[in-house]
């Protein structure tokens, strides 16, 4: 019996190149990257044969309209693990044609209310589809580079696949790169460039998203921006992102995002940014870790909190309007191991609104700011919040405003310090208070240290009672003598206690009047 041989084109889902459907007249401007003519129609027949896989060779694909993912469908041929494969993301391009030139969808896009122009638009009914090794350039106006807001009618969701080593750099009159949902996905190693946001969230269906290994440059209106409606975005992970020369935030931000795990992110804002740069900004929020993270450059509020639980870990930031700023309602957050340098307005900002729950600040060093480390602003706070094992220094710094406080709290909750080092180490650092409280929950300091530079006007102010439990350390210099001193320099405060106690003699001389000696005053005889 003689045998026959199997052809890829007798395998269902097999691969092909495509430069097989485009016409031969067309090959060599596209090879050279001088192409002007759309081949979408091609692509579409290539992708409607059942191939499983298309692999673009290097060269520049011109695309004026919508390229349909119908796997699922009734009446698709298309595979059901649909991948575009290009020889490289700096040799196979994606191009857009130009406003003008690109022909939008038939419908409309739910979230705006206006045509959907996309390169790509997913209507496969749990299909997959996948894109590897490609660059999407050019110009199709306020659209993306993809498409999925799941409508029931014209879109779905984006089911199992990957978008990795790709490169995206649409012109900044782009609507986002991706819009829509995304499920049981993978996005990795890829750059985007130059895009008015990278992944906007909206639609139903959205989880299971892994990001890994992105770098972001020169883009605006986010990385994950899941505020354009209040569905949930689920179970979302990113590890490792580059954000540079970045000119609009927040990063990420999302209304109902639950389990988001971020970490090993690098935000550096650019000089010429055109408005707020910072990392997050999450509302109604739950489950959120951020751990490892720096951010520097033009930032305003770096991290965002309003109705959200929240985790903040390891990370620094610096040159910033506010570090933190918390907004409305319940919020429980906690903050470990974060350092904070050099805000204007204060390392942690509560601005409006009505805040409760928990607030927890540990293993912290914030520093050198221009305003306040603390500040409740304006409306009622109620939160309960713990300071441990942390450092506080150099409020007003430098020589900003005489009004600053290192703290100035006002919530109905108790307040707790514990083993926290509050003070100055600069004489530019002007806050005039350490601590001014003023509300009506306890306020208690265990094992706290205060600096031994100058002290300000006051340490304390406040119609708040202080509670002091254990030493307070090096809030003044306490020493042992049998006279009161006669060398040395010495502050306000500082106190002497006699080692030579007798009746009729002092127990001891306090410091009224700083110098070298100062003035002492006996605390009274025995």
């Amino acid at each position: 019996m003689a045998l026959t041989k199997v052809t890829y084109s007798m395998i269902d889902s097999s691969p092909v190149n495509i430069m097989d459907w485009i016409p031969q007249q067309y090959h060599a401007a596209i090879k050279d990257f001088s192409s002007t003519v759309p081949v979408q129609s091609y692509i579409q027949a290539a992708m409607d044969s059942g191939a499983g896989s298309i692999y673009f060779p290097m060269g520049w694909y011109v695309i004026a309209s919508a390229l349909y993912v119908t796997q699922g469908n009734v009446g698709s041929n298309q595979a059901a693990n649909l991948t575009f494969v290009g020889e490289n993301r700096t040799s196979t391009y994606f191009v857009g044609p130009g406003s003008a030139n690109f022909t939008p969808a038939g419908f409309n896009n739910p979230a705006l209310g206006t045509p959907v122009r996309s390169m790509i638009i997913n209507q496969a009914n749990n299909g997959k589809f996948s894109l590897k090794n490609l660059r999407f350039q050019g110009d199709i106006g306020s659209g993306h580079a993809v498409y999925s807001v799941e409508d029931g009618v014209n879109s779905q969701c984006l089911f199992s696949g990957v978008i990795e080593d790709c490169w995206f750099s649409l012109s900044a009159t782009n609507n986002g790169v991706f819009m829509g949902a995304l499920q049981n996905f993978v996005v990795a190693n890829n750059t985007f460039e130059s895009a008015k946001g990278c992944f906007r969230l909206t639609g139903v269906g959205t989880g299971d998203v892994h990001f890994s290994n992105n770098s972001v440059y020169s883009c605006y209106d986010g990385f994950l921006d899941g505020t354009l409606d209040s569905n949930s975005k689920l179970n979302i992970t990113v590890q490792g992102l580059n954000v540079y020369s970045y000119l609009r935030g927040p990063v990420f931000s999302a209304n109902n995002a639950q389990n988001w795990q971020i970490s090993d992110v690098n935000l550096e804002g650019d000089a010429a940014a055109i408005a707020d740069v910072g990392i997050c900004d999450f509302t109604n929020s739950s489950g959120i870790t951020i751990d490892g993270f720096s951010a520097y450059g033009v930032l305003h509020d770096v991290l965002k909190i309003a109705q959200t639980t929240i985790k903040i870990s390891n990370g620094f930031i610096t040159a910033n309007v506010s570090g933190v700023k918390i907004g409305n309602n319940s919020s429980n957050v906690t903050i470990d191991n974060v350092n904070i340098t050099g805000s204007s307005v204060a390392a942690f900002y509560h601005a409006t609104g009505n805040p409760s729950g928990i607030v927890r600040i540990s293993n912290c060093s914030w520093n050198n700011c221009g305003g306040n480390m603390w500040v409740d602003q304006s409306g009622v706070a109620s939160y309960d919040v713990f300071f441990e094992n942390s450092q506080f220094i150099n409020a007003g710094f430098p020589s900003t405003s005489a009004g600053t406080r290192n703290f100035a709290i006002t919530t109905s909750g108790n307040v707790n310090f514990y083993n926290c080092l509050i003070g100055r180490s600069a004489a530019t650092a002007i806050a005039n208070y350490y601590i001014d409280a003023s509300g009506t929950g306890d306020l208690i300091l265990t094992d706290c240290t205060f600096t031994t530079l100058a002290a300000p006007i006051s340490d304390f102010v406040g119609t708040q009672v202080f509670k002091i439990a254990g030493g307070l350390g090096n809030r003044y210099r306490q020493y042992y003598a049998s006279a009161s001193p006669t060398t040395g320099t010495w502050n306000v405060g500082d106190r002497v206690f006699n080692t030579v106690p007798s009746i009729g003699q002092p127990k001891g001389w306090l410091c009224t009047v700083a110098g070298t000696p100062g003035t002492w005053v006996s605390e009274g005889n025995l």
